[in-house]
């Protein structure tokens, strides 16, 4: 099964733990977020904390391994 775009960012990120800390928000919140999408409001902090993930036109870059 292929990981989606929002599974990539948040593994990018460190995980699901490291990206519920970054948010102060639950766990549960963010393993949510892998199968319903990131919210907007939260996707755009991303894009301005982590400009790293993304590229020019704002589509994310290859995500593997690159946690923080």
């Amino acid at each position: 099964m292929e990981k989606t775009l929002h599974s990539q960012i948040i593994d990018a990120l460190g995980g699901t733990s490291k990206t519920a800390l970054m948010f102060d928000i639950d766990p549960a919140s963010v393993s949510g977020w892998r199968k319903n999408g990131i919210p907007r409001s939260r996707l755009m902090y991303i894009k301005l904390a982590r400009p790293d993930l993304f590229d020019e036109a704002g589509s994310v870059i290859a995500a593997g391994d690159e946690a923080c």
